[in-house]
């Protein structure tokens, strides 16, 4: 995303979330208009444009609407990841649901639905970035309207001089003095305004048209320059040039200009209402006839700046003449119940965090809940890699990361039960799941799958097992009473069909699958343990109606669990990841097993941002004599193609290009050793080697080491902007 896209962005979404605090404090004024007075309701008004040119807030938690950049971000990225490398068979009936660091899923990826995806995302990009144009040209536009209006007022009147009537500046001095004003403020004659004003921030100057010299009644005049002195006092001259610069910032947004109008006409009601503070109550008739006089002279087309600050409008008039007509001494008052409705307005505007909850990608439709299981916007900004599916080796992370309290069976069918894995599953954005994969001693046993969530088991259950499935698979889900002793519950039924597909080497056939799930309820809580599985005909697991039945009573709280191991315990192996990391926590663990502190850029670009990240042993270990070494392994979206990025401590590929300029390659298509010369960069100021193969798949790679420690970059596939991506992978830092 460039700067100009990410700027207008930031825009939309201050104006998206000021607009709904627009319409609140329309509301609020509204049901409390008798309330308040005409001084707090320009006030208010006043923060509004604050709101708008406000670039970071506080954040509240009051949220209307989702992050509006995250939002956008997610659309425009593409999403290109394979599960798989190109031209790998997939497995026709054993399906691992164990998702580890490596990417080890079974998963299936429709060619043609990626195209069109990226596709639409990159014309949903396009469309963006025109509006961005739009939008700038229309901010320039304004803003040049409003810059020349200067100019041409400024060139009109270099030449004026001051007024040399003794008899106005006398009145003058008089009203400055009644008004309290320090400042000498001049008054200059010029026909430009058919109205008085006053312009100037730095430097104020009173303009009066030439005809105002002809009014004898000296009252007349005084109330025009203490309504103009006024102005300056309350500091509105200022007020309406910030209220110029947002409307050339937001001028796409209707409400802002609604906005601009309500301050214009509530600053003339305030600043009437500080006169008459000063005036009494037994001027106001006085002050309201030259009102009324000055509108019968005005009330036709003139010529108009909003720079200025002058009369109105006749329909302004005629509400500001109403307000004159009712005013009392002390009508800055503000009474309980109008003081909480600001407080209201107030805090609402302020709100940074507004969700605006629109049409996921995925078309996953949000739902909500009145538990505390459900993690709070804050909670997920406290995740680096907010991973769909989260793999944890410990249940009281788990707990404690989903912040729901359940169970877990003390029993499993088999010898010496345990734990494979717990995945911690996102269903949507305010709804997770937990699947616990069981095995035993005996290898030739499919593993038992439990599951924990809290809405409708058919719909839970379907997003779950959509998870480990190919976007092309179709799965009906149907329920039934299922009763055990003791236990009143559902038998779930999901019937998966993944149609087949034609690659340029081979076809894939259709596969047809079937899960059985028996669920019930405790404590509000769904539970359910799949007890029957068959895969294109053949059956690979079915539990007995006992088993099932000991399953569902044995659960318990983790604490509590006697008879089932639920520390997990991962094979000592180069192929599988020692742990994931989502967290802060995780990356303070991953440091303490890779003996530094990593690179891990979260986001690259627009097109490149992390998917996953996570430990595992390095291919230099010495497993046998338990010399083990670990690295870190970084997953990369990238529309052309994948990217990882590793850190280790060690590399003989670097070590023998810095030697000889090349390395040889043991495994290669035709099994002879292979040399691999390697061209040498310089970037940021490190020495950077850059090499590419061909062999199985076109890659490229970027190796350098800094501060003792080995990084490479891997491109999959090609990437036209290699040599850019690798540079911002150099630049990066690592986390704090």
């Amino acid at each position: 995303m460039g700067i100009l896209e990410k700027f207008f962005l930031w825009i939309l979404q201050t104006s998206l979330t000021t607009s709904i605090g627009i319409l609140i404090l329309m509301l609020i004024l509204k049901v409390f208009n008798n309330h308040i007075g005409v001084r707090i309701k320009h006030g208010l008004w006043i923060l509004v444009i604050i709101r708008l040119l406000v670039p970071t807030i506080p954040e509240m938690n009051i949220n209307l609407f989702s992050t509006f950049y995250e939002k956008y971000e997610n659309v425009i990225q593409i999403q290109n990841q394979k599960d798989e490398l190109k031209g790998e068979e997939e497995l026709p009936i054993v399906v691992n649901k164990n998702n580890n660091v490596n990417h080890n899923m079974n998963t299936e990826i429709n060619e043609k639905e990626e195209i069109q995806n990226a596709e639409k995302q990159k014309l949903i990009s396009v469309i963006f970035k025109i509006f961005s144009y739009l939008w700038i040209i229309g901010a320039v536009i304004l803003s040049s309207i409003f810059l020349l209006s200067i100019f041409n007022f400024k060139r009109r009147v270099k030449y004026l001089k001051k007024d040399n009537y003794s008899e106005i500046q006398n009145l003058m001095n008089s009203c400055v003095n009644r008004i309290n004003v320090r400042k000498n403020i001049p008054v200059f004659i010029h026909n430009t305004f058919k109205s008085p004003c006053i312009l100037g921030i730095i430097k104020p100057k009173i303009y009066i048209p030439e005809h105002v010299l002809r009014i004898k009644d000296l009252n007349q005049l005084s109330h025009i320059f203490l309504h103009e002195l006024m102005h300056y006092k309350r500091k509105d001259l200022f007020y309406n040039s910030i209220g110029v610069i947002a409307l050339s910032i937001h001028w796409f947004n209707p409400l802002v200009w609604i906005a601009i109008n309500k301050i214009k006409l509530y600053r003339e009601y305030a600043c009437d209402a500080s006169v008459l503070e000063i005036l009494g109550e037994e001027e106001k008739v006085k002050y309201g006839m030259t009102l009324i006089n000055f509108s019968k002279k005005f009330s036709h087309k003139n010529k108009y700046s909003q720079l200025a600050i002058s009369f109105e409008n006749s329909n302004q008039i005629r509400g500001r003449i109403k307000m004159i007509k009712n005013f009392k001494n002390g009508s800055y008052k503000i009474s309980v119940k109008a003081a909480l409705g600001v407080a209201l307005a107030t805090s609402l505007m302020f709100t940074n965090n507004i969700i605006v909850q629109g049409a996921e990608v995925n078309n996953v439709v949000s739902t909500t809940s009145n538990n505390n299981s459900i993690l709070s916007s804050k909670d997920r900004d406290k995740f680096l890699i907010d991973s769909p599916k989260k793999v944890y080796d410990d249940i009281e992370k788990v707990e404690k990361v989903w912040g729901l309290k359940f169970k877990i069976p003390d029993f499993m069918p088999g010898y010496n039960p345990r734990v494979s894995c717990f995945q911690l599953i996102k269903l949507s954005d305010n709804e997770n799941a937990l699947n616990i994969f069981l095995k035993n001693s005996d290898a030739s046993k499919d593993e038992i799958a439990f599951q924990i969530f809290e809405k409708d088991p058919v719909e839970s259950l379907k997003k779950i097992e959509s998870s480990y499935k190919s976007i092309r698979a179709r799965i009906e889900g149907e329920k039934e009473e299922m009763n055990l002793e003791g236990i009143n519950g559902l038998s779930v039924t999901l019937k998966s069909t993944t149609p087949s597909i034609m690659t340029d080497e081979y076809i894939i056939p259709e596969r047809k699958d079937v899960h059985k799930y028996f669920a019930w309820q405790n404590e509000g809580i769904w539970y359910s343990i799949e007890y029957n599985s068959i895969f294109n005909d053949k059956e690979i697991l079915n539990l007995s109606e006992d088993n099932i039945e000991k399953i569902a009573k044995s659960i318990k709280y983790p604490e509590e669990i006697k008879n089932v191991n639920y520390s997990v315990e991962r094979e000592v192996s180069t192929e599988i990841g020692v742990m994931s990391i989502y967290d802060k926590e995780d990356l303070e663990k991953a440091k303490k097993l890779l003996g530094f502190n990593p690179k891990l850029p979260l986001t690259i670009n627009e097109d490149v941002k992390i998917n996953d990240s996570g430990v595992g042993i390095s291919g230099d270990s010495d497993i046998e004599n338990n010399k083990i070494n670990y690295e870190l392994n970084s997953f990369y979206s990238n529309k052309n193609g994948s990217i990882t990025f590793t850190a280790q401590k060690n590399s003989k590929v670097y070590d023998n290009i810095a030697e000889n300029g090349y390395f040889i390659r043991e495994n290669t298509e035709d099994n002879k050793p292979k040399k691999i010369k390697a061209e040498k960069l310089n970037i940021d100021n490190k020495e950077v080697f850059k090499y590419e193969e061909t062999d199985y798949t076109p890659t490229v790679e970027y190796i350098w080491k800094e501060d003792g420690i080995y990084y490479s970059v891997f491109f999959f596939n090609g990437t036209e902007n290699s040599y850019d991506i690798a540079e911002k992978f150099v630049k990066s830092k690592p986390i704090d």
